[in-house]
């Protein structure tokens, strides 16, 4: 603190007086005439505070962080506000009405408590979108034409196959199959009630299956419901000797002595 006295006019005469710092509290007066000398209003303004020594950008980096807080509480004040309605609007919500016994002998619906479906129980059962009236379509006949529907695989068809039916309504579906009863599909046929088909197939060994029947829905239904299944319990050898081609007649006529013998089969077997 510096000792120098202060230098103060009297108000009165205008005399300089020297007023040192320790007395200035004490109004100290004019050594001429005595008058009180003002000495607080009489002091030079004190010197400017020093600059702060704070980085510039100090200010503003506490206003952003500032603001950053009030936006997170702000956030999370609205966020705790909407979970907490929505958990009023789920608790006030009536629970769904259940139909009793809605899902008897439906086994291809999971249980209502099962896990993966939480919501099974709101399946409509079957059984109420059942229509009394609703049919189901019945499927249509197809003309039978007599003859080849299908030849697969490769080689000269030069053996002669004979297949004769029993006279009678019931109609003929005949297929073969290369190297035995799984072996892979050759030939389908159609064979008109009494009569003869004649055709050529290529050398080999076959298994023949057949299916009869009297109403013809196509290949993939055959004879509908009532078809039945049959299959030769021997092979059909096909085979050239020197010039002589060996074929196979086939009598679908059940005869004493006949060479052929047939069992019957499952529609899966077929």
């Amino acid at each position: 603190m510096s000792s120098e006295p202060f230098v103060v006019r009297c108000p009165n005469c205008s005399t300089p007086n020297g007023v040192s710092e320790g007395r200035v509290g004490f109004r100290p007066m004019c050594g001429v005439c005595g008058t009180p000398l003002p000495v607080l209003a009489s002091f030079e303004p004190a010197p400017a505070a020093p600059p702060s020594r704070a980085r510039p950008d100090t200010a503003l980096r506490w206003t952003l962080a500032a603001l950053a807080f009030l936006v997170g509480l702000s956030a999370y004040v609205i966020h705790a506000a909407l979970n907490s309605s929505s958990q009023q609007q789920i608790a006030q919500t009536r629970p769904l009405p259940v139909v009793e016994n809605a899902l008897d002998n439906v086994g291809s619906i999971p249980p209502r408590n099962a896990p993966a479906n939480q919501f099974s129980d709101l399946i409509p059962s079957p059984r109420r979108l059942e229509n009394p009236s609703f049919q189901p379509p019945k499927a249509t006949p197809v003309p039978f034409r007599p003859g080849i529907l299908t030849v697969r695989g490769g080689g000269d068809r030069i053996a002669p196959l004979k297949i004769t039916s029993p006279p009678g309504s019931e109609r003929y579906y005949v297929k073969l199959t290369r190297g035995g009863a799984k072996g892979p599909e050759y030939m389908t046929l159609l064979i008109a009630p009494g009569t003869t088909y004649e055709t050529k197939v290529a050398v080999g060994t076959y298994w023949m299956k057949y299916a009869t029947g009297q109403d013809w829905y196509g290949p993939q239904e055959r004879f509908g419901p009532a078809t039945r299944y049959f299959e030769a319990k021997s092979d059909l050898s096909f085979w050239v000797e020197e010039d002589i081609i060996h074929g196979q007649t086939v009598v679908l006529i059940k005869q004493a002595g006949g060479n052929l013998q047939t069992a019957s089969i499952l529609q899966a077997e077929f």
